[in-house]
């Protein structure tokens, strides 16, 4: 059903705020890509919006909708991926390149397409003015 990767328990959440109530996801392989989607996916995921952001697990075509909507979010804005057991955090954008409007990493700018370490409590936010997560135990 999942990755290779799958994780048997879930170790990783993301947590994010939507209209002052917080939501949760248990990260649940990788690597997992969290931004918009292209028209491409439209009739494979269900709520498909263009404007909606997603976490999106590729290899699966599973797609958990965030409830944020926003233009200002890149497609495939970042992917998260695991080595070793460390996670990590890549300010992706549609060609690996890196997102139109940035990614930060506990309010630091991180380089297009830099790979960072994520840490427990650590948050990043996608864009300047887009939605804050912050990746819990």
């Amino acid at each position: 059903m999942f990755l290779a990767r799958d994780l048997t328990r879930s170790i990783y959440s993301l947590i994010w705020s939507v209209e002052g109530g917080e939501r949760k996801h248990s990260l649940r392989g990788y690597p997992v890509f969290i931004g918009r989607l292209p028209s491409s996916l439209r009739d494979r995921i269900e709520n498909y919006n263009s404007l909606g952001v997603f976490i999106y697990y590729p290899g699966t075509g599973i797609a958990y909708f965030t409830e944020i909507i926003s233009a200002t979010i890149s497609r495939f804005h970042v992917k998260i991926e695991e080595e070793n057991n460390k996670i990590f955090l890549i300010d992706y954008g549609v060609n690996g390149k890196g997102s139109r409007n940035g990614t930060y990493l506990n309010g630091e700018r991180i380089k297009p397409g830099q790979r960072v370490l994520l840490r427990h409590g650590d948050s990043f936010q996608l864009g300047g003015l887009g939605p804050v997560f912050m990746l819990t135990m």
